[in-house]
């Protein structure tokens, strides 16, 4: 989706304050653990194996049955030559029976990076608005036109 963002704004955005804003917040999305892990994540699944995923049910003191998509920590480290945030990512698990069996919980892990990606992208389809505010405004009423244009000659041909 980066890329495409990228590329939209390269072809339709030329605004350097906001060229500028955008970079910056890409930066800070991209410099995320969750979202290095889960973009690093990427290239050893598609590329050579998926690691065993395991469905983890746990009953943690006062709060209910909890049902978990984990993998080990130490199968994802020994799975991949990680960029430092992503294995920092990895490390930082605290989920686990003993210090030798902690796990990652994958499902937790994806919908972080949905929520994070969500933040940014609802910011930048915010920014848009405000700097093509008026041609998004101007692309509407065009579009509303061209619809009533299309229901009436519907209407003719139907007749």
């Amino acid at each position: 989706m980066v890329d495409h963002t990228r590329a939209f704004i390269s072809r339709y955005v030329d605004d350097k304050a906001f060229d500028r804003k955008f970079h910056s917040q890409l930066q800070r999305l991209l410099e995320n653990p969750v979202v290095t892990f889960i973009q690093a994540f990427y290239n050893p699944v598609h590329h050579s194996h998926l690691p065993e995923v395991v469905l983890t049910i746990t009953s943690p003191e006062g709060r209910g049955i909890r049902h978990q998509l984990t993998v080990s920590v130490a199968d994802l480290l020994a799975m991949y030559e990680w960029p430092r945030k992503a294995r920092r990512y990895i490390e930082s698990a605290k989920e686990g029976y003993n210090e030798d069996q902690k796990y990652l919980d994958i499902a937790a892990a994806a919908e972080q990076y949905q929520e994070v990606v969500t933040v940014f992208y609802a910011w930048f389809y915010n920014s848009i608005g405000v700097v093509k505010g008026p041609l998004i405004a101007e692309f509407v009423v065009r579009r509303t036109e061209i619809a009533k244009l299309q229901m009436a000659i519907h209407k003719q041909s139907s007749e």
